[in-house]
Order: C-alpha cells, then sequence, then structure tokens
C-alpha cells in the first residue's frame, strides 16, 4: 500500500455567535458577500454587515446550480472594483459556497477557471482570495 497525506488547514465556524466573529476573521480586510435572493438572507446579510462592516462587493443573486454564464458576469463584478476584495465571504449553502470558490480562484476573470475546468490546463494561472463560509 503507497502511504498518503492529507492537510487541509480549514478553520470551520458553525453556530450562534460566528457571524460576530466575522470581524476578526476578516482583520480589515476588504471582502465581497456572497450569497442568495432569498429574503430570508436580507437579515443575515445586515447581521454580516453589521460584524464586518459594509463589503466591497455584494453578490446576492446566486441561484441554485449557477452555469457558466452566471458565473461569468458575477465574476466579472470583481473586475469592475478599483480595489479586488481580499477575502471573500460565503453566505449561505451548496450553490453560494460553490459560486464563490468559482469568484475566489477567478478573480475576475473567469475565462481562467473555464480554461481549467475544461482543459485541466492553467492551475498555476488561478487566483487564491481567501474563503471564509458563514453560517449564522
Amino acid at each position: 500500500m503507497t502511504a498518503w497525506r492529507f492537510h487541509n488547514p480549514v478553520d470551520v465556524r458553525f453556530g450562534r455567535g460566528v457571524l460576530a466573529q466575522l470581524d476578526q476573521v476578516l482583520g480589515g480586510r476588504p471582502y465581497a458577500l456572497v450569497t442568495y435572493g432569498d429574503t430570508v438572507f436580507a437579515p443575515l446579510i445586515a447581521r454580516v454587515a453589521a460584524a464586518a462592516g459594509a463589503p466591497a462587493l455584494l453578490i446576492d443573486d446566486v441561484q441554485p446550480n449557477p452555469d457558466f454564464a452566471y458565473l461569468e458576469t458575477a465574476c466579472a463584478r470583481f473586475a469592475e472594483l478599483p480595489a479586488p476584495p481580499r477575502a471573500i465571504v460565503a453566505l449561505g449553502g451548496g450553490s453560494a459556497i460553490d459560486s464563490a470558490k468559482v469568484m475566489a480562484a477567478a478573480a475576475g476573470d473567469f475565462a481562467r477557471v473555464r480554461r481549467f475546468l475544461e482543459t485541466g490546463e492553467g492551475a498555476d494561472d488561478l487566483a487564491a482570495i481567501p474563503l471564509a463560509p458563514a453560517a449564522r
């Protein structure tokens, strides 16, 4: 049997009071908030902003199972900013988190992610904006 090792230093925080910790996690870095457009998320968005300050970019229209067209449009919103966010907060479930991961790897240029997904090439061209999944 071949020996192997897996190292994944992910700090997962879940439960009552974790949104209040976002200011510590972000450390004052400008961030993008990625979430759903459902009305149930509006008070959570407000709580994130109260805890961590207003996001540099709010993407609040993530749909279930977003396609390439949506992801390309969302990633382009990063490119329109005068300075890119230095962190991304994903608020919600799988589609919000997956969309945030794509945006973190794209850093405003979805073409580099699309190239990697379609060909397996270009891994060195992917960005690495830190991602902070948020729960209530």
